[in-house]
């Protein structure tokens, strides 16, 4: 009844029908598999060997490229409160999902600030994880990592900035660590990945509480570019 009333318009073209219709499908380019440290192609998304450092994750398997399509896509999603979206973007890339394996695996939404969860109404990559456990043996854990203050956004600030503003925003629930030692694997998700900052931190953060080796793998929606400015 609310599609008769609001039927879902193409956030690209305004065509009537799908969120985004099928010829602006065809602007979601699929990523090739590659390292996300260099970029450079690499086997099943793993980070290459001589790209790994202390706090890397083994691999991050992303699903397409980040361009004006899939911005508006993330944009309404995240920032107009259209969490309906979720399902959308999910049936896109749920067969996907076939070739990652969940076993013994724990799915970490990339956590919001509390107050930014208030205003929205809900964490986005919350939603997106639910949808992957409802399809798949992985199991969910939604208070193992919290962010402890706001900061500004990634995508306004420059290639260097981008690791000083996300240092020290992450804390580990120290009551869930003892939870987790039947897990194998950490897969934390998030929409988009770019420079790997964010993640980078929270691998720290994990890394410095745990008291054993773990996988620490990630899935993202969207990658993104950036190119680091020269310096003279």
């Amino acid at each position: 009844m609310l599609n008769l009333l609001f039927p879902k318009e193409c956030l690209v073209c305004s065509r009537t029908g799908l969120w985004l219709c099928k010829t602006c499908q065809k602007r979601l380019y699929p990523t090739l598999p590659n390292c996300y440290i260099c970029k450079k192609l690499s086997n099943d998304f793993k980070t290459h060997s001589q790209c790994l450092k202390k706090d890397s994750f083994e691999s991050v398997i992303t699903f397409w490229k980040y361009n004006e399509c899939s911005k508006k896509l993330i944009h309404n999603f995240k920032y107009k409160n259209r969490f309906q979206i979720a399902n959308f973007i999910f049936s896109l890339f749920e067969n996907k999902l076939k070739n990652i394996n969940f076993k013994k695996s724990l799915l970490i939404p990339l956590p919001s600030h509390r107050k930014k969860t208030l205003e929205r109404g809900f964490n986005p990559t919350e939603l997106i994880c639910e949808l992957i456990v409802q399809k798949t043996n992985a199991e969910i854990n939604k208070n193992l990592i919290f962010k402890k203050q706001e900061n500004l956004s990634q995508a306004k600030l420059s290639y260097e900035k981008r690791k000083e503003n996300v240092k020290n925003i992450f804390e580990i629930n120290t009551d869930v660590i003892a939870k987790i030692n039947k897990y194998d694997n950490i897969i934390i998700v998030d929409d988009i990945i770019t420079t790997g900052a964010t993640i980078s931190e929270i691998s720290k953060e994990i890394k410095k509480k745990l008291n054993r080796e773990i996988s620490l793998k990630g899935i993202c929606l969207f990658q993104g570019t950036f190119r680091k400015k020269k310096t003279k």
